[in-house]
């Protein structure tokens, strides 16, 4: 291992980045678990209702939502990751 590499300031960054990694894919997660419960939620109320046609183009809504918002959380724990291995090779 190269000795800038044992620095605490190199340390200390790297750790910066691990958790800014694990952050990105904690929020990935709570993407995925938010979409299953609102779907999930919404549907349970639309099989109240008779008319449930009209209302699961709804459920398109909050899955096109958080499939943007989840895409933007991988994405940004990718630039990370490639930061961090940038940095150590």
């Amino acid at each position: 291992m190269n000795d800038t590499l044992d620095s605490e300031p190199t340390r200390h960054y790297l750790s910066m980045l691990q958790d800014n990694i694990t952050r990105m894919a904690t929020n990935s997660a709570n993407c995925k678990t938010w979409t299953i419960t609102i779907v999930t939620a919404l549907l349970a109320l639309t099989l109240a209702d008779k008319a449930i046609i009209g209302y699961l183009k709804v459920l398109y809504i909050p899955v096109f939502l958080f499939y943007l918002l989840d895409s933007y959380y991988l994405s940004v724990e990718k630039r990370f990751r490639k930061v961090e291995e940038e940095f150590v090779c």
